[in-house]
């Protein structure tokens, strides 16, 4: 399923972040995404239908989405003490519980004196 989505076979939506250049996209599967996310099936498939090939994201940086989405294909996913936050608060938004659990388990275990504030405050969001 990675490598469907590293070469962009057979992609039938694509999604532009806030920190994309003009012709860059991530190009992704709707069926896989529909089914490991509710918020992707209300998007495609819902009341609330995205029909269009292209969605704009503009409060998504593309590194924290494409981690979202390889998650979603392979449920393995590379997190960083700089991405774990930004990634369990998509995680949330997504709906993607599995993900919640694994950054919230990284971050658990990345308690520091330096970072237990800001921690804190994501625990209280």
């Amino acid at each position: 399923m990675t490598e469907l989505y590293k070469k962009k076979l057979w992609t039938d939506v694509k999604f532009r972040c806030k920190d994309h250049n003009d012709d860059e996209r991530i190009h992704a599967h709707k069926t896989i995404l529909t089914a490991r996310s509710p918020v992707f099936q209300a998007m495609f498939f819902g009341a609330f239908d995205e029909s269009r090939e292209e969605v704009p994201l503009k409060d998504a940086e593309k590194e924290i989405f494409d981690l979202l989405l390889r998650y979603t294909l392979s449920d393995t996913v590379a997190l960083k003490e700089d991405t774990a936050s930004e990634l369990l608060q998509m995680a949330h938004l997504y709906q993607v519980p599995s993900l919640v659990e694994v950054c919230v388990d990284f971050i658990a275990t990345n308690i520091r004196p330096e970072n237990a504030c800001e921690i804190l405050t994501l625990a209280i969001l």
